[in-house]
């Protein structure tokens, strides 16, 4: 990317639509190293993002799958939009069918998903 005629190329330098945080979890990463396990849920999902645009595939769905272990009555709606989108793009797939059966069973959740909606 630094050595192509793209815009990164010519400045030298790249620029990700997340925080710090969420650039060292994809560094850690890439050098074999686990990412940090104290990231927002924002970040965590941001996570997810970023991992799925440089098809780092075992990272998404690492970081999918800790996400959802986060799920609550007030992160429902969080998880199924931030999700959802790698879902319906073929991805996660395991992940989102995990994630929904999660809320089936759970009528608070359910409900909670339902009344936002």
């Amino acid at each position: 990317m630094l050595n192509s005629p793209m815009k990164e190329g010519a400045l030298g330098e790249i620029s990700l639509p997340c925080t710090e945080g969420v650039v060292r979890s994809l560094l850690k990463h890439c050098y074999g190293l686990p990412y940090d396990a104290n990231l927002t849920l924002e970040d965590e999902l941001a996570l997810v993002e970023q991992a799925h645009a440089f098809e780092l595939t075992s990272l998404c769905e690492d970081a999918a799958f800790s996400a959802i272990e986060r799920l609550s009555e007030t992160t429902v709606v969080q998880l199924i939009k931030g999700l959802r989108t790698f879902y319906k793009a073929g991805s996660l797939k395991e992940e989102w069918e995990n994630l929904v059966r999660q809320v089936r069973a759970n009528a608070e959740l359910h409900q909670v998903l339902c009344l936002d909606g």
